[in-house]
């Protein structure tokens, strides 16, 4: 877009900004005419519901400054964004209507939503498969202690009832390999004190 005054020449650069009006240099909405290429463009002026936000954004085009405001275009809200082009006496302005941008904020806010989902689905799975080979590990590691001393205690319970032949199986050098092994010594200690 560019700024001009009413007879759609450049603005002096004192010009009042109520006497401009900006006007569309080219468009995303282009439609050929078939005119030829060097006939002079059409440059309509950008109108709007709200002449008073329009007034402002053509005094920050003026001063040289960015923007992005709120601008009712054709019955609908919309986001105008602008900013100066330097050296061509223009400015780039591109309006999009909010609706179009709250569509874009809801996929991006879905789709964040679906992913955190995702995550939390696949965390909770990795964490209950580790808390199984936890349990596992634990109930082997647990194994491994409690039947060295469940036999020692059924060694025991055969030499209280006069067995004397029975022995603790050592299957381990940890302690409770020791502790097998200290009772496999004091069964022969206890054979010669019963024969004494």
């Amino acid at each position: 877009v560019r700024l001009a005054d009413a007879k759609g020449d450049a603005p002096a650069a004192n010009a009042d900004p109520a006497s401009l009006a900006v006007r569309v240099l080219a468009s995303s909405t282009y439609t050929d005419s078939g005119a030829a290429w060097d006939a002079e463009l059409d440059q309509p002026v950008l109108t709007s519901d709200d002449s008073s936000d329009v007034g402002d954004m053509i005094r920050d085009i003026q001063a040289g400054h960015s923007g992005l405001r709120h601008i009712p275009r054709n019955g609908t809200d919309a986001i105008w964004a602008y900013g100066p082009v330097e050296g061509l006496n223009a400015a780039l302005l591109y309006i999009v209507p909010t609706r179009d941008v709250s569509a874009a904020a809801d996929r991006a806010r879905q789709s964040i939503w679906d992913v955190t989902n995702q995550q939390l689905r696949l965390a909770a799975t990795a964490s209950a498969g580790l808390m199984v080979v936890v349990v596992a590990v634990a109930l082997l590691a647990a194994r491994s202690v409690t039947q060295p001393l469940r036999h020692l205690a059924e060694v025991a319970k055969g030499l209280a009832a006069g067995r004397l032949d029975m022995r603790a199986e050592v299957e381990s050098a940890d302690e409770v390999g020791e502790l097998a092994e200290a009772f496999n010594a004091m069964v022969p200690e206890l054979e010669s004190h019963i024969k004494v």
